[in-house]
């Protein structure tokens, strides 16, 4: 028993080892490691051994760590079995910006979070505060409401215990029943809406996508000023993007018919406003 939970230690920390390489931080010295895996120095340096010799970490010719080839090669498994809804969604996305003229956002779940898998802009695009790869807050926005209505209430509370409902606008979810209420509006009128819940003067709609065996595996989204995205909007954007999930999950090799928008939430309608957002 002991070596068994030396061993899996040994997982754990390998694999803290790896997610410590980030975008903003690909490479590293071997005290920036230690410092952000607060590992010892020599048992840090025997498992960098070991991970290179796997191929999944490199050194630098200047001495500084990154990941390896292989890791990129697990990536790719990744997408093709995972993410290879990407390429069947993008056409959709560019229609659909083309249509309306707002931003088409593709998402996954990773962990409670919602991670941007493809973001396709309109020539006037507002300033997008996100990028491909970044994560946000799944309980205020309508990709995070679309992925966690693929989950049971047990799944959510998980979520909610875990990540919290932290308030990132006046607008936001904070309580876990008014959450689990909308969660079941989305399942039942298929698509989810976020009024200015998780940046200012920003709407969104979003529709779920499932694959050939109907698990949610990805959410599709508008999104926009509240100038662009209206409330008298948010009905015939909801229906073409449950046109284009279904296009989709039949690309995917799952049975879907196109379905009209059920009736949407009350949206409040501010006096003015300007968008800083996604």
């Amino acid at each position: 028993m002991a070596r068994t939970n030396y061993q899996i230690r040994a997982v754990q920390r390998a694999l803290h080892v790896l997610t410590s390489f980030t975008a903003s931080e690909p490479e590293m010295s071997l005290s920036r490691l230690a410092s952000k895996t607060r590992l010892h120095k020599a048992t840090l340096v025997r498992m960098l051994r070991c991970l290179e010799s796997l191929g999944f970490i490199r050194q630098t010719e200047a001495g500084r760590y990154e990941l390896g080839v292989k890791v990129f090669e697990l990536g790719s498994v990744y997408y093709v079995t995972q993410l290879n809804v990407e390429r069947l969604a993008r056409p959709w996305m560019e229609r659909l910006v083309d249509r309306w003229g707002l931003t088409a956002n593709l998402a996954v779940l990773d962990e409670g979070q919602i991670v941007y898998v493809a973001i396709v802009e309109p020539k006037r695009a507002l300033r997008v505060q996100f990028s491909v790869g970044s994560r946000f807050a799944a309980h205020c926005t309508a990709l995070g409401k679309s992925l966690l209505s693929g989950l049971d209430d047990r799944e959510v509370d998980r979520i909610v215990a875990r990540r919290g409902l932290p308030r990132m606008t006046e607008h936001t979810i904070t309580d876990p029943a008014e959450l689990k209420r909308q969660l079941a509006e989305v399942r039942a009128r298929g698509y989810a809406v976020d009024n200015q819940e998780s940046i200012p003067n920003v709407r969104c709609v979003g529709v779920p996508l499932r694959d050939h065996r109907g698990r949610v595996v990805a959410a599709l989204s508008l999104s926009g000023s509240i100038l662009d995205l209206t409330p008298e909007a948010i009905r015939p954007v909801a229906s073409d993007l449950l046109e284009a999930a279904a296009a989709i999950t039949r690309a995917m090799g799952g049975s879907a018919e196109p379905r009209v928008a059920g009736p949407g939430p009350a949206v409040e309608v501010p006096a003015s406003g300007t968008a800083q957002g996604r």
